[in-house]
């Protein structure tokens, strides 16, 4: 799950956002790449990362299986539903399932959170739509291993920027060594957002910050996701082409590698809004968390 936190008034385009690339660039190495990530994972939570690694086609055909899947008729996707309660967190969740309310419970959740879901394990192969999609666990695989990797090469960088001595790193190295596995809680989340009438009841994902370590999160071009920065301010995260060359994915640091860090690393709060009335929206998201025991 989430952590919802209240939001404050929207100022967009109020932070600047990083645009780093994971390519080598002349007159830098990898010191000073990994310093200007935890620069600005210190002060935002958030950046855009380019020259990441994972292909076009990637991408592409993991958005066309999830928008296959979502279009599937309800009683469809229902046959393979997460249950309710917290023991088994596989599968489809529908509209209006989740709502996210402030942690304090000081402010109440808004009535309807428009918006479907597919949480995508490994493992979970009860829960995979083979019979009506039958290329759909080969491309989320795919996607959830390239998305790994690229949360590891992030990570190894941090470690320099932090400039963690080997106990420490290697307690970072393990806490991600079980990811795919039953004893790892990492996910990658589908995210549908149908049209919907704007309604001031309504929402499409309430404020809330990520719990795990390490987001890598895929927009495609409608956009809504908004973010705010340390010191309160928020703005429009706009999508950058998640095709050619120039293509980047989003970063977001969770609650646990702030907590982690003692606040050094900030978790970044984000909250999807806009109730798009004529289009379509879905999005990818890894959360890549801390494993359970090695023993």
């Amino acid at each position: 799950m989430e952590h919802a936190s209240e939001r404050p008034e929207v100022a967009p385009n109020a932070v600047t956002t990083a645009i780093l690339s994971l390519s080598e660039q002349p007159g830098r190495g990898k010191a000073a790449l990994a310093k200007e990530i935890v620069d600005n994972l210190h002060r935002n939570g958030w950046l855009y990362l380019t020259n990441h690694g994972i292909s076009d086609e990637l991408i592409t055909e993991a958005f066309s299986t999830a928008k296959a899947f979502f279009e599937l008729p309800t009683d469809v996707k229902c046959q393979y539903a997460r249950p309710r309660g917290v023991e088994d967190d596989t599968g489809y969740i529908p509209v209006n399932y989740e709502r996210l309310a402030k942690l304090d419970n000081e402010a109440p959740p808004p009535a309807t959170e428009v918006r479907e879901s597919y949480n995508y394990f490994p493992y979970a192969e009860q829960k995979f739509p083979k019979k009506e999609l039958p290329d759909f666990a080969p491309a989320m695989a795919a996607l959830f291993k390239a998305a790994y990797n690229l949360s590891l090469e992030l990570l190894e960088l941090i470690i320099v920027g932090l400039e963690l001595p080997l106990d420490q790193a290697e307690v970072l190295r393990t806490a991600h060594s079980l990811v795919g596995t039953e004893k790892s809680n990492t996910k990658m989340r589908l995210l549908w957002y149908p049209p919907a009438k704007s309604d001031a009841a309504a929402s499409r994902l309430g404020t809330h910050s990520d719990y795990g370590t390490i987001t890598v999160l895929f927009q495609d071009q409608t956009g809504g996701l908004e973010a705010q920065n340390r010191d309160g301010r928020w703005t429009t995260v706009k999508p950058l082409s998640a095709t050619g060359k120039g293509g980047a994915v989003l970063i977001q640091l969770g609650d646990m590698f702030q907590h982690w860090t003692s606040g050094r690393l900030h978790s970044s709060v984000g909250l999807h809004c806009e109730m798009n009335t004529k289009t379509d929206s879905h999005q990818t998201v890894q959360y890549l968390e801390t494993s359970g025991s090695t023993d």
